[in-house]
This record gives C-alpha cells, sequence and structure tokens, in this order.
C-alpha cells in the first residue's frame, strides 16, 4: 500500500504529478490537521485517483456526510472509503500529570463562575467572550499574538465582524493569566523531543505555545467551569486539545463545535453533564442559534453565588473522574494497538512533525491503523 500524507503538500501543487505516479497499489490517503479539509489540492488529488481503490483517513468524525455533500455539491463520483480517528490532537502531558496533581489543582479556592481561553480570535470564540468578559464572575485569557500581529489586525477583526457583527477590540483586550508550576517540569523534561518551539512575546513576556496546548493556567483551577470553543463550529467535527484538555484535567466545561460536537463525545464513550446543563443546543443547525443556545447555557449560571455553583458541580464529580480515565485508558489502548517500533505508526494517527509525504506502508500495518480508526 503507498501512503499519501495530503498535509504535506496540500497548498503545492507543483509536486502532485511526481508524488502522484506509478500508483499501482491501493492508497492510504490521510490528512490529519483540521478534521477534514476540502480544499487546497484536495479536488485535483481526487481527481487523479479516480481509478485506485484509495482509503481517506481524517479527524473528522462527520467525515461521511461531509465526503458525500462535496461529491454531490462539484459532481464527483465517491471514490473514496472514509476512516475517521478522533484522537489526533494527543495531549502530551497525559503521562506526566498524576492524580494527585489533578486533585491538588481542583481543590483550589473558587473565585469565578465561568473561564475561557483564547488565542486564536475565531469568530465565535469572540462572540462569545465579548458577551461575558466584563462580567465580574467571568474570567478570561486572549493571546491572539500566536495568530496575528498588528501588520495584519484589521484583517482579523473584518472577518470577526463580517460573520458575527460583533464589535470587540482584540488587541487591546489581550490578556495573559498563570501558568501552573509544572509546565515549567515539562519543558524540562521534554526539551530533547517535542520539536521546534513556537515563541511569541506578549506584554513583554515570553510565552511557549507548546504550554499553552498541553496546560491549563491556574485561573482555570480557580474557576468553577471553563467555556470551550473549538476549532470549528460549522464544517467538521473536530476535537483539538482544547476539549481534551478538559476531560485530562478533570475540569467541568460547557462546549460549542459544530452540531452534535457534545453527542459525539457521548457516543465515544464519555459522559455528559446533564446534571448541570441542557444539551438541547447542540443538535440545532444554524450555527448562531447554537452559539445562541449555548450562551444561554452560561447564564444559567453566571450570576450565580459562586460557592453555590461550586456545589452543585459536585454532582457530576464521578463523571469528570470518569472522562478523565476513560481518555487515559482509550489513548493508551491506541498505543498498545500501534506496536510502537518506536513510533513506526504514529503519524499516521497523531499529528506529528515526523512524516513523509509519500511511503510504503505493508498491509498488515495498515490493518491496525484501519481497526483504530473508526469508520
Amino acid at each position: 500500500m503507498i501512503a499519501l500524507n495530503l498535509d504535506n503538500f496540500f497548498f503545492d501543487e507543483s509536486e502532485i504529478d511526481e508524488l502522484l505516479k506509478d500508483l499501482d497499489d491501493d492508497i492510504l490517503l490521510f490528512d490529519l490537521p483540521e478534521g477534514s479539509r476540502f480544499d487546497g489540492v484536495f479536488s485535483k488529488v481526487h481527481d487523479i485517483l479516480e481509478d485506485n481503490n484509495v482509503w481517506y483517513l481524517c479527524s473528522d468524525l462527520n467525515i461521511k456526510e461531509r465526503y458525500k455533500k462535496w461529491c454531490i455539491d462539484n459532481k464527483k463520483p465517491e471514490i473514496y472509503n472514509t476512516l475517521y480517528f478522533p484522537f489526533t490532537v494527543r495531549v502530551d502531558s497525559m503521562h506526566f500529570v498524576k492524580q494527585e496533581t489533578i486533585d491538588e489543582l481542583n481543590s483550589f479556592q473558587k473565585n469565578k463562575n465561568f473561564i475561557q481561553l483564547t488565542s486564536q480570535p475565531a469568530p465565535y470564540r469572540i462572540a462569545t467572550l465579548s458577551n461575558y468578559y466584563k462580567h465580574s464572575n467571568y474570567e478570561y485569557s486572549l493571546t491572539p499574538q500566536f495568530h496575528f500581529t498588528k501588520d495584519d489586525e484589521n484583517s482579523w477583526i473584518d472577518r470577526v465582524h463580517s460573520r458575527l457583527f460583533d464589535e470587540f477590540d482584540i488587541l487591546s483586550n489581550t490578556r495573559t493569566l498563570t501558568e501552573i508550576d509544572i509546565s515549567e517540569e515539562w519543558i524540562e523534561e521534554t526539551k530533547g523531543y517535542i520539536g521546534p518551539k513556537e515563541l511569541t512575546t506578549i506584554n513583554n513576556k515570553l510565552f511557549d505555545k507548546d504550554v499553552f496546548n498541553t496546560f491549563l493556567p491556574k485561573e482555570c483551577f480557580q474557576s468553577n467551569c471553563d467555556v470551550v470553543v473549538e476549532t470549528f463550529v460549522e464544517g467538521p467535527i473536530y476535537y483539538t486539545e482544547k476539549t481534551w484538555k478538559e476531560i485530562l484535567f478533570q475540569r467541568p466545561f460547557i462546549l460549542l463545535g459544530n452540531k452534535g460536537s457534545n453527542h459525539k463525545l457521548e457516543e465515544l464513550g464519555f459522559k455528559l453533564y446533564n446534571e448541570i446543563f441542557d444539551y438541547s443546543f447542540d443538535l440545532l443547525d444554524n450555527p448562531k442559534e447554537r452559539m445562541r443556545g449555548f450562551h444561554r447555557q452560561i447564564e444559567r449560571y453566571l450570576e450565580s453565588d459562586i460557592e453555590v455553583f461550586t456545589n452543585k458541580l459536585r454532582d457530576i464529580e464521578e463523571k469528570l473522574i470518569y472522562n478523565r480515565s476513560k481518555y487515559i485508558s482509550t489513548v493508551v489502548d491506541i498505543e498498545q494497538k500501534l506496536e510502537f517500533k518506536p513510533y513506526e505508526l504514529y503519524h499516521y494517527l497523531f499529528l506529528s512533525p515526523f512524516s513523509e509525504k509519500r511511503e510504503y506502508l505493508p498491509k498488515p500495518k495498515f490493518d491496525i491503523i484501519k481497526n483504530i480508526a473508526r469508520f
């Protein structure tokens, strides 16, 4: 079998002819970032592979419906067998952060009801943040500097306004929070293998994006509940570290994603916090209506006495413990099935900078991948 990592040439048509020649075997086409992407070279690659037996692997739990619709809209034949893997974005601190540390962090005295962490200032995140950031019971961070500078600020602001007609001065409301102590220990322990660093200066202090992606700040553990707006509210159902960190750190959270994102977590074996939230908003087709329903769940508790909300959340403590255990056991089971030698198959399922554009994949190895991915 020939494996092609679409991500490595997604926006570069110049290499397609070379990479896609002599395809005399079955094909595994995999594209793990961003759920599933139908722009870039996707259409051209699809045309070239029309006569091949192709398995398409991505991280979008909605890929069957989205691929079918794309084929209809673009008058293309459905030629791909689709696979999806929901745990592509792996939280690298999983084996590092012990249960006693989780218990200690979550025992902090609470001084807010909600907290929202925002790096990329995507429209639905800003629409949510702008509603509540001035409220005394709502904590937040905003670090757009990882995603744009002052020079292209206007393009981001225009994007937010054109989508949601929302007025919010992104850069002037930049806000950083307090990194927990163990993040420094983790940086030291992983510095030899974590890969290139993404660093940026915010308010005259240097920040490491790996820490943002791997840990939650101290203020999360001083807040009752986390507000998570995932990467996509329209399009793919794609879980990133924003969701998995909440589960790993045993945090109460409420999630806004594409239609069905919360219910898909339930299908994966995780437990929703129905004792606290009404998840009917999650199934609304219209993304703006879904967002408004999401906001109503926040507003149910925003004005609550902080201690009263803290006590109410005790009703879901067993679910929080269960979900953390479920995430860890699921990822560990996957790692064992991959038969690491070392990381021989890792890059086919988890995001990794170490992957060739084209390589040979023995059929027994593909069977391992296929049996892990859901289809």
